[in-house]
């Protein structure tokens, strides 16, 4: 359980925060702006994970037992030990289904997949259902339009990326919002409306833009969307949404949720989470036939999948005989976070110090005349990200590459991305843990680093 200490100053800007001391193994001197698979892991996951490695060795069979199998005696007993620890893995996935579906709102836990990462499971539904049309953002994540190229020129796929912000409303929230709700909307159902019912068209949207933290106004797009044509499939990439703002999945009118468990619930990285959040049973055992990775479907799915009439011997041989194994650390390392960690009082918690830092770094950083910080521009901002520019440069983009070559001498990570709507950006992950000392660090080299440097040396 977080103690609360307060951090304030004697004029108390500071911000008021809950310090979680003991949630790493070691305090590093690095401080990591940037969420991804670099970013520092809870010491409960690494406890976590050796105590699992020693239930693993205990009941691993020795090197001779393995290589007698031929006698019958000891092929049973070997056989005996991979079915328990089967069987408890097993168990182990059904229990992190649960938390998962209580944590976001998902009312059958057996709709979730477990895969390697959010863009493999992407890419599996878009593969499974190849669509003739796909209609999305400007603002996806790079590895998701690298795909979209491919199944462009794989299948003849027509994507069409609609600008998220085209008119300039950056002072009123809610006229952008209403902007580009009106003109996605205007793309897929007037535009296209007369090839739905021959054609197979996809929506795909992100609920958090990764490059800008910018919140789509994603539950209002489905409602109206499905309000049209229930028959379009729409597909919601939330790898930068659950577990930086509030999640339920329950009132999305959407098909597939997608997400990863290492960005904002910090588990260990390689691990993606499909949802099935339909009740399209065929659709789904379609994608299901390209999931080659035991332990990613739900034995309750399988059931499904196995007394359904409209799948043959071939589909029932298949799901009987899975391809590949998926990495049991992510599993275990998400279980124990959403257990012990992602708590409802421990959760409050989180998004309050978020918000806390959020507000501080940009005001402060935003005293500094060189830079130009976007927060609440154009869309509402995740508690999570905000982005930064120099304000008066014109070579964004070299003078942000040597800010952050800059910034990493001093131990700040950062990460500089592009944003079709602002152009070169420096994107601020706001890590919950941060304390008194680092503000102040995370300040001081924005200062220092505060004259941009438009050649690199």
């Amino acid at each position: 359980m977080p103690q609360t200490n307060l951090f304030f100053n004697q004029d108390h800007s500071y911000p008021e925060l809950v310090d979680f001391p003991e949630i790493f193994s070691q305090r590093t001197k690095v401080i990591y702006l940037n969420v991804g698979s670099l970013a520092p892991r809870l010491a409960i996951v690494f406890d976590t994970l050796n105590i699992w490695n020693k239930y693993v060795e205990k009941y691993t069979p020795t090197s001779e037992v393995i290589s007698s199998v031929i006698q019958p005696c000891e092929n049973q007993l070997y056989g005996s030990i991979v079915r328990k620890i089967q069987n408890d893995t097993w168990e182990g996935s059904e229990y992190l289904r649960n938390s998962i579906s209580n944590y976001i709102g998902i009312q059958k836990p057996e709709n979730i997949v477990f895969l390697t990462n959010t863009s493999r499971a992407i890419e599996i539904v878009l593969e499974a259902i190849r669509p003739t049309y796909v209609v999305t953002t400007d603002h996806e994540h790079e590895s998701q339009k690298q795909f979209f190229s491919i199944i462009k020129n794989r299948h003849n796929t027509q994507i069409m990326p609609v600008e998220v912000v085209k008119e300039k409303w950056k002072d009123d929230i809610n006229e952008s919002k209403e902007s580009f709700t009106r003109r996605f909307i205007q793309e897929v159902i007037e535009d296209y409306s007369g090839r739905l019912e021959k054609e197979v068209f996809v929506v795909f949207l992100s609920h958090v833009c990764s490059s800008t933290g910018w919140v789509l106004p994603v539950e209002d797009i489905c409602r109206k969307i499905k309000d049209h044509n229930p028959n379009i499939t729409i597909v919601i990439d939330g790898a930068h949404a659950v577990g930086n703002i509030e999640v339920n999945i329950s009132n999305l009118a959407c098909d597939y949720y997608i997400f990863c468990g290492h960005k904002w619930l910090f588990g260990s990285p390689s691990l993606g989470i499909l949802v099935f959040n339909n009740k399209n049973f065929k659709k789904n055992l379609i994608i299901a036939e390209e999931v080659h990775e035991f332990l990613a479907l739900s034995p309750q799915f399988l059931d499904s999948a196995m007394k359904c009439h409209s799948i043959g011997s071939r589909e029932i041989s298949y799901f009987k005989n899975f391809k590949s194994t998926i990495c049991l650390s992510p599993l275990i390392s998400l279980t124990i976070t959403l257990d012990e960690f992602h708590t409802d009082i421990s959760r409050e918690h989180i998004r309050n110090n978020m918000r806390s830092i959020n507000e501080y770094l940009c005001r402060k950083i935003s005293e500094i005349p060189e830079y130009i910080v976007y927060e609440n521009v154009y869309f509402p901002s995740s508690p999570g990200i905000f982005i930064l520019q120099y304000k008066t440069c014109r070579d964004q983009d070299t003078a942000l590459s040597s800010l952050v070559t800059d910034l990493e001498s001093k131990n700040i990570i950062v990460k500089k991305v592009l944003s079709p709507s602002l152009g070169y950006c420096i994107r601020i992950c706001i890590p919950f843990y941060i304390r008194f000392n680092d503000l102040k660090r995370i300040y001081d080299a924005f200062y220092e680093c505060r004259i941009p440097k438009t050649t690199i040396s």
